[in-house]
């Protein structure tokens, strides 16, 4: 709706929750929430229900509810994840989350409630060296990871009706990959190569 912005505070362990001025873009607000330890990766249900945070330090995913009227956030749930994790994402249907674990070399893969906004399950699936970003299509069919130490991209075919991942097929990218995005029309892919300072940028079919 574009009322609010959300960042994670690495060191403090929190989230700021910022109020947006939807005419001018101006943002306002000191107000923080909570979260574990060292959050990095922070997504949001398409739904605007729901927040979480990927918590690098203490190895969980943050669960918030979040007021669609106020924009604050509530509650202090967490669900156990890999080690070190980096980014999460949300499906648009609100029904998986996914978070990548950078120690682990995987990302967990969670079912959530799209009335409550909480998560379940502990499945997980094998990535390249270092997952850092993740990201999925718009469609739903398809999950991607920037794999920093191994510089590449992993592809997961994603199950539409069931959430899960499957798939072990990798992109070479350029060195240390940290974060990518795709395009809203599903046709591009884009890492951030931290140590050249280039993007990659691949065709998805």
């Amino acid at each position: 709706d574009g009322k609010n912005v959300y960042a994670t505070n690495l060191s403090s362990n929190t989230v700021r929750i910022l109020t947006r001025n939807t005419a001018t873009g101006a943002l306002s607000g000191t107000t923080t929430i909570a979260t574990g330890t060292s959050p990095q990766g922070i997504c949001i249900s398409a739904d605007g229900a729901s927040v979480y945070t990927a918590n690098n330090g203490s190895a969980n995913v943050s669960i918030f509810t979040r007021n669609t009227t106020t924009g604050a956030l509530s509650g202090t749930a967490t669900i156990a994840a890999g080690t070190a994790l980096q980014g999460v994402c949300i499906s648009a249907d609100g029904a998986s989350v996914y978070a990548a674990n950078a120690t682990s070399n995987t990302v967990s893969i969670f079912t959530r409630n799209t009335s409550t906004g909480a998560l379940s399950g502990t499945t997980t699936i094998a990535t390249g060296t270092s997952p850092y970003g993740i990201c999925i299509s718009a469609d739903g069919t398809s999950v991607y990871t920037a794999n920093a130490s191994s510089n590449n991209i992993s592809i997961f075919t994603r199950n539409t009706t069931t959430g899960a991942l499957s798939g072990t097929t990798t992109i070479a990218a350029g060195t240390s990959p940290i974060f990518l995005c795709i395009s809203a029309d599903g046709k591009n892919v884009y890492a951030v190569n931290n140590t050249t300072n280039t993007v990659s940028i691949f065709t998805r079919s």
